[in-house]
């Protein structure tokens, strides 16, 4: 069997097992409530089975590695009590076109396994994140090995399975994040309600005009990415909150206890991707107070994030990771180090190539952000005032009512998501919420209003914004020879075994600091002890305590 049709099966075969996960969800709310569910937020239900299928399997895999590592996960026994609970109610498909262009986007978007690979940080901590969960019961202070893997995301549970199978197949927990996002632009546009229609219109044109522009294009639109690297997945959940809450709020007027689950899961889900996922706490609080969803019924699922934080303290000792403020001193506690990582990320973000030199300035703006990212920015003002003279020509016969009351609300939101962008995640590849959310709230007249607007040409500028997504050389690859994807491995490398526990890189292709899958293994130079608690737990113990406390006097 050529590689491509064993990955091509596996990935369809995954695909339907998430879709039957979420599936299985509304069947068992359904049974509970004893009511029928058609849609979410006015949109039909089976549209959002994919996404929540995997934010509930994901839930479950790490829940269940509290108690034992995921090589012990019976995945034949959760598909058979999965498949009894689907058994119930299947609806007969009510739209040949709309699910016809949804097995399009599954099948085109395939065709990114040609030209990806693992990313850096793949090397660096994800492998190695994935083969502590895959081995082993969550541990007591794993990021003592190594400080990134405080930074766990939920993402590492679900690909810590399909890695197991192939290492390309972690590939397609961002495909499921791509698939839902144009799949529900496809309902949008198939919705009578015009506020999705004027979503579908706004994304499908940035995403057209992310191709054109200063330096080759590039505006803040998402695209694809490497195996491990999850940074418009986030995007793309956090995005979807925000289109749902502008809905509610201003279109709705109300929600369901069943959207707000969907919320709330959402929520939980983009801080478990990435701690700046609290960013989406304020707006959800004000929903949950609007609507007085306070009951705790609505909020139960608030318990996968309390677990979460237990998570992050078991292998931390902080709360919430590296928050110096959420740290306990414990026996498995490294003194300083989440202080010290702190420091350490933002700089990273802000000046990746010379050592910690932009906590206490504002040099980093005009050395570093502005030459890195100042054609992103002017092809996002370009999309902006192109996407206004559209407006102009098209819609001229139809009064947009402006709100001038709260136009300042409009530039003060857009402000702030920028100063979020540039001060605390300024690169590129997290800059898609931001940017996105930006042109959405700029354009909110637009998108409460009716316009009259083909539905033939809407789809057709959605399907062509989906085409150009893909990379050229994905296409190339394709092209050239449609017979092999190209598969990712694990070079072979070389360690030095520590005095007491652990190894440390020395081939020259880790350059030191690479550990590859190697779940033992760290560059740092300290040591630490390895040691058996009850029921078979591990707990990672520094045993030189001086080493960031060390390093922040350096930096002081």
């Amino acid at each position: 069997m050529s590689n491509v049709l064993f990955i091509f099966i596996y990935y369809i075969a995954i695909l339907i097992f998430l879709y039957l996960v979420g599936r299985a969800l509304f069947v068992i709310i359904e049974i509970f409530t004893k009511k029928d569910i058609h849609s979410l937020f006015d949109i039909k239900k089976e549209t959002f089975f994919l996404i929540i299928g995997l934010v509930v399997f994901s839930q479950i895999l790490f829940i269940f590695n509290f108690f034992s590592g995921l090589v012990n996960f019976n995945i034949t026994i959760f598909i058979i009590f999965l498949l009894i609970i689907n058994v119930r109610n299947f609806t007969k498909i009510k739209s040949y076109k709309e699910f016809g262009l949804n097995i399009f986007l599954c099948f085109l978007l395939f065709i990114t396994f040609y030209d990806t690979g693992l990313s850096k940080d793949s090397y660096l901590y994800h492998l190695m994140s994935q083969k502590w969960i895959y081995t082993e019961k969550i541990v007591f202070g794993l990021s003592n090995l190594n400080p990134y893997l405080g930074y766990m995301s939920i993402s590492e549970f679900a690909s810590s399975l399909l890695n197991e199978i192939n290492l390309n197949f972690a590939h397609i927990f961002n495909l499921v994040f791509l698939i839902s996002f144009f799949s529900l632009i496809i309902a949008f546009i198939f919705s009578k309600i015009e506020y999705y229609k004027n979503i579908a219109i706004c994304f499908g044109v940035f995403g057209i005009l992310d191709n054109f522009g200063f330096d080759g294009g590039r505006n803040g639109f998402i695209a694809t990415q490497e195996i491990n690297k999850f940074d418009y997945s986030f995007s793309i959940l956090c995005i979807l909150f925000i289109v749902f809450s502008i809905y509610s709020i201003i279109i709705k007027k109300d929600i369901s206890n069943l959207e707000h689950l969907i919320f709330s899961l959402f929520f939980i889900y983009a801080v478990q991707l990435r701690i700046f996922g609290f960013i989406l706490f304020p707006l959800y609080f004000y929903m949950m107070f609007r609507f007085k969803k306070f009951r705790l019924i609505y909020n139960f699922s608030f318990t996968f994030l309390i677990l979460w934080f237990i998570k992050n303290f078991i292998n931390t000792s902080c709360f919430i990771y590296p928050v110096n403020l959420t740290c306990i001193n414990t026996g498995w506690l490294f003194p300083e180090k989440s202080k010290y990582i702190s420091y350490l990320v933002i700089d990273s973000f802000r000046d990746p190539e010379n050592g910690i030199n932009t906590i206490n300035n504002l040099q980093w703006i005009n050395e570093v952000f502005l030459p890195n990212n100042q054609n992103i920015i002017k092809n996002f003002l370009i999309s902006v005032i192109f996407f206004e003279l559209l407006k102009i020509l098209f819609f001229k016969h139809q009064k947009i009512k402006r709100d001038y009351v709260n136009l300042i609300k409009v530039y003060l939101s857009v402000f702030i998501l920028f100063g979020l962008w540039i001060f605390y995640l300024p690169q590129y590849r997290f800059s898609s919420f931001f940017l996105m959310t930006s042109f959405l709230i700029l354009n909110l007249d637009f998108l409460k209003n009716k316009h009259k607007f083909s539905i033939n040409l809407n789809l057709i500028i959605t399907i062509f914004s989906f085409l150009l997504l893909i990379n050229m050389n994905d296409y190339k690859s394709f092209y050239n020879n449609p017979t092999v994807i190209s598969q990712a491995s694990l070079p072979i490398t070389q360690y030095e075994k520590l005095k007491n526990y652990g190894v440390k890189p020395i081939s020259d292709i880790s350059k030191g600091i690479l550990c590859f899958d190697r779940k033992d293994c760290y560059s740092a130079n300290y040591e630490l002890s390895l040691s058996n608690l009850k029921l078979n737990y591990k707990i990672i113990r520094p045993i030189n305590k001086n080493y960031y406390l060390d390093l922040l006097q350096k930096f002081k």
